[in-house]
């Protein structure tokens, strides 16, 4: 998909209320990539 996105989904799950922190999270093991268009998610309020 030109002009897509991928996204890096990781296996690790955490609470809502969790504040991430990127360093760490980014080490953690990644479940799947997903290639999308940000655009049409954040139109139909998806993320």
């Amino acid at each position: 998909m030109l002009n897509g996105r991928v996204i890096r989904v990781f296996k690790q799950k955490y609470p809502m209320d969790y504040i991430p922190n990127m360093e760490e999270t980014v080490k953690n093991e990644v479940d799947f990539y997903a290639h999308t268009i940000m655009k049409f998610g954040i139109q139909h309020n998806l993320w």
